[in-house]
C-alpha cells in the first residue's frame, strides 16, 4: 500500500480545531495524509480517499460510496452506526468502524444522572417550582423512588449498557436486561414485554439498524406499566416517539428523558420541554472535555490496526 489519504468528512457542532489538530498529528505520525473538510462540504472531496472518518450528521450510502472509489475505510466517530449504509459499503469492499469507547463513560453517566432525576421527580418539582409553587404537600402523590426499590431494564447490553449495569449494581439495584447478543453476569434476561411490564425505569442503550422500525413501539408501550420512567440516549429511532408523547399525554406513561430524537434538532422541542415529567438534552450525553483526546486515540489504534492487516478495533463489518 503506498501513503494512504484520509478525508475528515464533516464535523460536530461542538468539535474545535485543536480536536482535528489532534488527528492530523495522529495521521502525519501514522505516515497518512489528512485533510478536514467542513460539515455540508460536498461529496466530491472523497474522490482521493483512502480513508473517511465521519460523524453521525453525515449519512454515507450509496452515492457517496461511488464518489469515494478509493476508499477502504471508513470510520464514525460514534458509538452508532446508523448513518451508514453497511451493506453498501461491504459490497463495495469498504471496512466500516465506530469507536464505542471514546464516549462511552460520558453516556453511561448521563442516563443514570437522567434516570436518577426522572425517580426522584426532579423535572415535575423543577417545573412547579417555575410556577411559583412549593410542592411539598405533593410529595405522597408524586410517586418518588429510589433507584434500588425497584427493578431497573437495560435494553442493549454492548459497552454502553453493560457500564450502566455495573453503575447500577454499585447502588443495590436489580437488573433486568434485553438483548439478543446476550446479557452479562448479574444481570436477568428477559423479554422486552415483561421489562416493561416490571420495571418502574428503563433505559435505552441498543443500537438501531438503518431503515428499521423502533425497538419500542406504540404496542409495547401501550402494555407498558402507566408510571413506566423511559431514557433513551441510544439512537433517536429506537423509540417511537410519537406514541410514546401520545401515551404521555393520556397519562398512561411516567415520563420521558431524551437525550436523542427521530429528528435533530427535534422541531417541537420547546413545547415538548414545558411537559413537567421530561428532561431533554440536546444529543449531549456524550460529551466530556477529553473527548477530542479520546477521539483522536481511538482513530490512531484503528488506523494502525487497519494499516497493518489486524484486527479492526470497533468493527462493524
Amino acid at each position: 500500500m503506498g501513503r494512504p489519504f484520509l478525508v475528515r468528512w464533516g464535523s460536530s457542532p461542538y468539535e474545535r480545531p485543536e480536536g482535528l489538530d489532534l488527528e492530523a498529528q495522529v495521521a502525519h505520525r501514522l505516515g497518512v495524509g489528512y485533510r478536514a473538510e467542513p460539515q455540508g462540504a460536498p461529496v466530491g472531496v472523497l474522490a482521493d480517499a483512502d480513508v473517511v472518518v465521519v460523524t453521525s450528521l453525515t449519512r454515507v450510502g450509496p452515492a457517496e460510496l461511488d464518489v469515494a472509489s478509493r476508499c477502504r475505510l471508513l470510520i464514525t466517530t460514534t458509538s452508532g452506526y446508523d448513518h451508514i449504509d453497511v451493506p453498501a459499503a461491504v459490497a463495495r469492499g469498504v471496512a466500516v468502524a465506530r469507536m464505542p469507547l471514546a464516549r462511552a463513560e460520558a453516556v453511561a453517566q448521563s442516563a443514570l444522572a437522567m434516570g436518577m432525576s426522572m425517580l426522584r421527580g426532579l423535572p415535575v418539582l423543577q417545573h412547579a417550582a417555575q410556577q411559583g409553587h412549593w410542592a411539598r404537600t405533593e410529595l405522597p402523590e408524586l410517586g418518588l423512588a429510589r433507584i434500588a426499590d425497584e427493578p431497573v431494564g437495560l435494553i442493549g447490553l454492548g459497552v454502553i449498557g453493560a457500564r450502566v449495569a455495573q453503575l447500577l449494581a454499585g447502588l443495590g439495584c436489580e437488573l433486568l436486561g434485553h438483548d439478543p447478543a446476550g446479557v452479562p453476569a448479574g444481570v436477568q434476561a428477559v423479554s422486552l414485554a415483561t421489562m416493561l411490564s416490571r420495571c418502574r425505569l428503563v433505559s435505552l442503550h441498543c443500537r438501531h439498524e438503518r431503515g428499521a422500525p423502533p425497538v419500542l413501539d406504540g404496542s409495547l408501550l401501550r402494555s407498558a406499566r402507566p408510571d413506566l420512567l423511559l431514557v433513551n440516549t441510544a439512537r433517536g429511532g429506537v423509540l417511537d416517539l410519537t406514541a410514546a408523547l401520545a401515551q404521555l399525554e393520556v397519562e398512561r406513561l411516567g415520563g420521558l428523558a431524551l437525550d436523542v430524537f427521530p429528528r435533530e434538532p427535534w422541531p417541537g422541542l420547546q413545547q415538548l420541554a414545558s411537559h413537567p415529567r421530561v428532561l431533554l438534552t440536546p444529543h449531549a450525553a456524550g460529551f466530556h472535555p477529553r473527548l477530542h483526546i479520546d477521539i483522536a486515540t481511538e482513530l490512531e489504534a484503528v488506523l494502525t490496526a487497519w494499516m497493518q492487516g489486524s484486527a479492526l478495533p470497533g468493527r462493524v463489518a
